[in-house]
C-alpha cells in the first residue's frame, strides 16, 4: 500500500530493462552514454564550483540567513486500497480501465449515468507515456433525485509498465483527490498446462501451455481523498466518505461485467479489438491480444469465468507533512547535501547521541543518473536523560538529473506507512539586483542577466506521510508519536540548513 505509488513504477523500470543484443552494439552504447555523462557531470562540477565561490564571497560581506522551514500536516485523508480481477488479458484489462475511446460502461441510476465521460483530451504524449485531461460526471442519487457533479482529472498513463497515476484538476467537495492503478498477468491455466514447473514470465507461460493458456488480469488500485471544508467535518464526512467507497465498488462491478461482455459477446469482437489495441503497440502485442481474447471467448462458451468481488480495504490515520524550507546553496551541492552520498554525520548530539546517525549506504541499482539507495540509520529517542537507539532501514530512489528522491520504508519500528519524497529547486537570489529589465525564468536567462555574477540557492519541497503500527496508532500514543516525528523533522532541517552554513563558510 503505497502513498506514493510512482515509486513501484520507478523501481520496475529500472530493474526490468531490457540488455542490449550484440556485443558490438552494446560497446558502442556505453561509450555514448559515458561520454554524455563525464560531459554533463564536468559541467555541474564547473557551475557548482562557481556558485559555491560567489556564495562565500557574498557571505563575508552580508550573512545569508535560511527562513525557518513551513510545515503543515494534514489529518482526515482517507486511503483505499483494492483488489480485482477481470477475466482479460492485460492489454485489453488496462484499455478498458483508461478507456480511450471514452465510452459508456457505467449502470444507469434514475435515468443518468453512474460515471459519464464528457471529454478526454491528450495533454501530452512521448510513445510510451501519455498525460490526458479528462472530464467526466458523477451522479450523485438520492431517493429519486438524482445531480450531476462535474469533476475533471489528470492521467499519466504508462502503456509499458500498464499502470496509471491520477490525480484532480478541478472536483468539488473534494481537497484531495488521486490515486494510481496498475494491471499484472494471471497465469489462469498454469496448473493445469503447466504441471512440472509453475511459469514466471508470458514466454515461459506460453511455452509450457503450449500457447494455449489464459492470461487474466489483477489490478491493484490505490485511492487518496479528503472532502474539503465544511465537507470533512463530521457528520457530512461520514456520508462523503461512505458515497464515495459505495460509488468506488459500484463502478468496480460495472468494470467487471463491461470485461464479461468483452469475453461474451462476438458481436462486439470486432469494437474490442480495434479499442484493445492502441497506435503504439507492435504487432506481436496486437496478435497476442488477439489471441487470448479467442482463447477467452473459446472457454467462456464451456465455462464462464467469474470476476471475485473486489476487496476493497479503507485506511485511517495516515498523516501528511508537507515542507517547504532553503538552502543558501546552488542546487546540485544542496541535493548532496540532502542525498548524503558520503553518508557523512550532519546532525545534533543529545545525550551522548546523533539526532539520526547514518550507519550504511548500499548502492542496489546504477544506471549512470539514477539509483536505487538502501540506507540502514539510527534515530535517537530522547526522553529526558534516556536515550534509546531507534534502527530504521529506508529505500531511496534518487534522480539526480531532476533533483529528486522518492524514499520508503523497507523496516521502520512503530511504522506501518513511512515515505515520502523531496525535489530542489533553484532560487534566482540576485534577479531582482542584477536583472531589471525582465526577471528570469531559467538558470540559462539568469546568467545572462546577471553576468555570471548571480548567486542561486535552493528551495526544497517535501512530502512524508506516515502511520504508526498498531497499537500506536491509537490516542494517546499516536498523538505522542505523531509530535515526536514532527520535532525530529524540524530539527533535522535545522541542522541540514546548518550544514548549508558551514558549506558557504559561515
Amino acid at each position: 500500500m503505497g502513498v506514493f505509488p510512482r515509486f513501484g513504477g520507478w523501481i520496475n523500470q529500472n530493474t526490468h530493462q531490457q540488455p542490449l543484443k550484440g556485443d558490438d552494439s552494446k560497446k558502442s552504447e556505453n561509450v555514448k552514454s559515458k561520454s554524455a555523462s563525464e560531459k554533463n557531470t564536468n559541467e555541474e562540477k564547473d557551475e557548482m564550483k562557481e556558485q559555491l565561490k560567489l556564495w562565500r564571497v557574498a557571505n563575508k560581506k552580508k550573512q545569508w540567513n535560511d527562513p525557518p522551514a513551513k510545515v503543515t500536516t494534514e489529518m482526515g485523508i482517507c486511503h483505499m486500497h483494492m483488489k480485482f480481477t477481470l477475466g482479460l488479458p492485460p492489454k485489453a484489462a488496462y484499455d478498458v480501465l483508461t478507456n480511450p475511446d471514452n465510452q459508456a460502461y457505467s449502470r444507469i441510476v434514475n435515468e443518468r449515468e453512474l460515471l459519464d465521460n464528457k471529454s478526454r483530451k491528450v495533454v501530452t504524449f512521448d510513445g510510451t507515456r501519455q498525460v490526458v485531461e479528462s472530464e467526466k460526471e458523477v451522479a450523485w442519487n438520492f431517493l429519486s433525485w438524482s445531480r450531476p457533479i462535474p469533476i475533471s482529472l489528470y492521467f499519466q498513463e504508462d502503456t509499458e509498465n500498464l499502470s496509471v497515476v491520477y490525480m484532480k484538476n478541478k472536483m468539488k467537495f473534494m481537497k484531495v483527490f488521486d490515486g494510481a492503478y496498475k494491471v499484472e498477468p494471471i497465469y489462469v491455466d498454469s496448473e493445469r498446462l503447466c504441471k512440472r514447473r509453475l511459469p514466471k514470465s508470458r514466454e515461459e507461460y506460453k511455452k509450457c501451455s503450449g500457447g494455449q493458456g489464459r492470461i487474466a488480469s489483477k489490478v491493484t488500485m490505490d485511492q487518496f481523498f479528503q472532502p474539503s471544508s465544511l465537507f470533512n467535518l463530521p457528520p457530512l464526512s461520514w456520508y462523503v466518505r461512505n458515497f464515495t467507497i459505495k460509488f468506488t465498488k459500484d463502478l468496480l462491478e460495472d468494470l467487471q461485467d463491461r470485461s464479461a461482455i468483452i469475453r461474451g459477446y462476438t458481436k462486439r469482437s470486432g469494437d474490442i479489438k480495434t479499442k484493445s489495441v492502441s497506435k503504439i503497440d507492435t504487432n506481436e502485442k496486437r496478435n497476442e491480444t488477439q489471441e487470448q481474447l479467442k482463447l477467452w471467448r473459446d472457454a467462456e462458451k464451456k465455462k464462464k469465468w467469474d470476476d471475485a468481488p473486489a476487496k476493497v480495504e479503507t485506511v485511517d490515520g495516515i498523516c501528511f507533512m508537507d515542507m517547504e524550507f532553503t538552502l543558501g546553496l546552488p542546487p546540485q551541492a544542496a541535493y548532496d547535501v540532502l542525498a548524503n552520498p558520503d553518508n557523512k554525520p550532519f546532525s545534533r548530539v543529545i545525550n551522548g547521541r546523533e539526532l539520526l546517525h547514518n550507519k550504511s549506504r548500499k548502492v542496489v541499482t546504477d544506471d549512470g543518473k539514477n539509483y536505487i539507495v538502501e540506507k540502514e540509520k539510527d534515530v535517537a529517542w530522547n526522553f529526558l536523560f534516556f536515550s534509546v537507539a531507534i534502527p530504521i532501514t529506508l529505500v531511496y530512489a534518487e534522480k539526480r538529473k531532476d533533483l529528486s528522491v522518492v524514499f520508503m520504508k523497507n523496516k521502520v519500528v512503530f511504522m506501518k506507512v513511512f515515505e515520502g519524497s523531496w525535489n530542489v529547486e533553484p532560487i534566482f537570489v540576485d534577479s531582482e539586483r542584477l536583472c531589471k529589465q525582465k526577471l528570469p525564468k531559467t538558470r540559462e536567462d539568469y546568467r545572462q542577466c546577471s553576468g555570471g555574477q548571480g548567486k542561486v540557492a535552493s528551495k526544497v519541497i517535501m512530502d512524508l506521510a506516515y502511520q504508526p503500527s498498531f497499537p500506536f496508532n491509537l490516542p494517546p500514543l499516536s498523538w505522542y508519536i505523531r509530535g515526536i516525528v514532527m520535532k525530529t523533522t524540524k530539527n533535522l532541517i535545522q541542522d541540514l540548513q546548518a550544514v548549508g552554513a558551514e558549506i558557504r563558510g559561515v
